[in-house]
């Protein structure tokens, strides 16, 4: 992977965009499980192709699971 964008939503539903570079997948997945997310979907693009080791992009859903 070579860059990045992330975009995040608040409690208001505002979007908020970060482009990083450098970071993989795993790395994101270990920090949404530190902030006590799960990974809910990946694909390789916008129009949900399948994400696999010769994916160059990515487009992930992290997931807070709902409070018991």
């Amino acid at each position: 992977m070579r860059s990045v964008t992330t975009i995040s939503f608040d409690e208001q539903a505002a979007a908020r965009y970060d482009a990083t570079s450098d970071v993989w997948p795993s790395e994101l997945d270990l920090t949404a499980q530190l902030a006590g997310m799960r990974l809910g979907e990946r694909w390789s693009t916008w129009t949900r192709e399948p994400f696999t080791g010769d994916s160059t992009s990515h487009v992930s859903v992290w997931e807070m699971p709902e409070s018991v």
